[in-house]
């Protein structure tokens, strides 16, 4: 088989055997980058497993219709981490999509290959048309929970309600979450709660903000500053003080 290697990833084949391939995808830098890398699948020949290690963590990748798969695979990169997606890529190929590659959490990736002549499963499954394959660990599919509740006094009305103001808030809830799922590449345990300052000026612009809290990473918070800093509240009668306090937490398995 051949690797077609990707430019944003540093690969390295780690074993390789006429029935198996394994290979090691790294990020270039630390900026999360999905990377899709075409193989060449040689004739007579049929991909029928994929299993992908990342930190320590191995999954199987489960049998899908490609659509399904596809849809599953964008809608965990949206929201989480790790999955790894083999589907047809036609013409005797495969292709293999994995987010994120950040430099120092490899990707391993064992694609198991069969012969028709020399099948090594009972009953294979063969990645084409028909079917693709998905990994990902066990409810990485479910969404962090961003509880968004109500503004901390002192809160100031001046012609914006707790709930407007909220609402704003819910609208730009997938900012912080992806600062959030960011800091989560480094920590896969944080959780806590970042506690939004600011002040609505009478254009509904944001004034001094300014983020504290439990959640430890510096990161996190630089992200979700700059995000904050740029919302659009809508205009009032003059100026509000909010204190917002957010709180972020793993999905639970």
């Amino acid at each position: 088989m051949r690797l077609v290697l990707a430019l944003l990833a540093c690969a390295s084949v780690a074993h390789a055997d006429p029935r198996a391939l394994s290979f090691s995808l790294d990020g270039v830098d630390r900026t999360p980058r999905e990377v899709s890398v075409p193989i060449e699948v040689p004739a007579g020949m049929h991909v029928v497993a994929m299993a992908i290690t990342i930190d320590g963590e191995r999954m199987r990748a489960r049998p899908m219709s490609p659509d399904v798969a596809r849809e599953k695979y964008e809608r965990i990169v949206e929201h989480r981490r790790d999955p790894a997606l083999l589907e047809d890529a036609g013409g005797g190929r495969v292709r293999v999509r994995v987010f994120p590659l950040v430099r120092g959490h490899a990707a391993t990736i064992t694609l198991s290959i069969e012969s028709d002549h020399a099948p090594i499963f009972d009953d294979p499954i063969r990645v084409d048309d028909a079917t693709s394959l998905l990994a990902y660990l066990p409810g990485e599919d479910r969404v962090p929970s961003v509880v968004i509740a109500a503004p901390d006094p002192p809160y100031r009305d001046a012609g914006l309600s707790p709930s407007e103001i909220r609402g704003t808030i819910r609208l730009h809830e997938a900012e912080l979450r992806h600062c959030y799922e960011l800091a989560t590449l480094r920590d896969h345990a944080l959780a806590g709660t970042a506690s939004l300052h600011f002040v609505i000026g009478p254009d509904g612009r944001v004034n001094a903000p300014s983020i504290d809290g439990s959640i430890s990473d510096e990161a996190a918070l630089a992200c979700m500053h700059d995000a904050l800093a740029a919302w659009q509240f809508r205009a009032g009668a003059g100026y509000v003080q909010v204190n917002y306090p957010i709180t972020f937490q793993r999905a639970t398995r």
